[in-house]
């Protein structure tokens, strides 16, 4: 009897779908749905959390498998919508690399962008449903980005370097930051259109939002404001705005003091997460347009 065994990761925000049988389409907006001979640097071993979706003539099955022992990944938060999940130490919050997310939303589509920024603080099937297809599109192209980083090599390579610098289990917070930061001071090698600059790129992008803050959870929409009165995107150019953010995070996290030395131990070897940084972005992108 032919089989064809697919995996899904099973916490994922579609994890619905196994009872179902699991289509290309649905294949696309998954993990699994990476072609991973287009994406070299990617492991090809499992993590935890994983799970087959066994399709036998025409229906599916769910069969969990145990966890294979690994390091958990670095939290990766946004103080400013989930405080209280950061001081209870759980990776639940998104990340805070608010720059990269809509770069990669591509110049096409508003309702892809508009939920690919939602996203940040749209929890729960309920939540997503809520919104029509074409910004739930979005909503699955921030969870594609945020599983492709933290489980790319580069990237662990990044935060490795930063724990060894004293960051600890907040690595990952410092690299998000960071990279950003990197994109926005060679923003234009890295942006779909080199002709268009990071302070007009900016206000593209908060007169877009500012025009559906409405359609925003209200916590997204007073992040909004603070985001548009401060400039931060633009701001994530300038070393001392690196440095300012996660000072910023310090302050508003309980038991995150040591982010206050983060933008230091980044800069202090930029070269290294600069080149980093370049290896991981093309893979990222070409990730990111399979949704598009």
């Amino acid at each position: 009897m032919a089989m064809r065994t697919s995996l899904i990761f099973s916490n994922s925000l579609e994890r619905s779908c196994v009872t179902g049988v699991f289509s290309e389409a649905m294949r696309r907006v998954f993990w699994c749905g990476i072609n991973r001979e287009k994406y070299p640097g990617l492991r090809a071993g499992r993590r935890p959390g994983w799970a087959a979706l066994i399709t036998i003539s025409g229906s599916s099955l769910y069969s969990p498998r145990p966890a294979e022992p690994q390091r958990r990944p670095p939290l990766r938060l946004s103080a400013a919508l989930f405080p209280s999940a950061i001081s209870r130490g759980r990776a639940a919050a998104p990340p805070v690399n608010f720059l990269a997310h809509l770069v990669l939303s591509g110049p096409h589509d508003a309702d892809l962008l508009f939920g690919n920024f939602a996203a940040e603080a749209v929890r729960g099937r309920a939540a997503v449903a809520a919104y029509p297809p074409a910004v739930q599109r979005g909503i699955r192209l921030h969870r594609l980005i945020d599983s492709f980083t933290d489980a790319h090599p580069v990237v662990r390579r990044s935060t490795a370097r930063l724990r060894e610098a004293g960051l600890g289990k907040w690595a990952g917070v410092v690299a998000d930051v960071g990279y950003d930061h990197l994109l926005a001071r060679h923003f234009a090698r890295y942006h779909y259109d080199a002709a268009e600059p990071l302070p007009a790129f900016a206000q593209r992008m908060y007169a877009l939002l500012h025009q559906r803050r409405h359609e925003l959870p209200e916590r997204l929409q007073h992040m909004l404001h603070h985001m548009r009165a401060g400039d931060w995107l633009s701001g994530y150019a300038d070393p001392e705005g690196l440095k300012r953010a996660l000072l910023g995070l310090s302050r508003r996290v309980p038991g995150a003091e040591v982010l206050a030395t983060g933008g230091a131990a980044f800069l202090a070897e930029r070269a290294a997460y600069e080149a980093d940084f370049e290896a991981f972005w093309p893979e990222l992108r070409a990730a990111a347009a399979e949704i598009h």
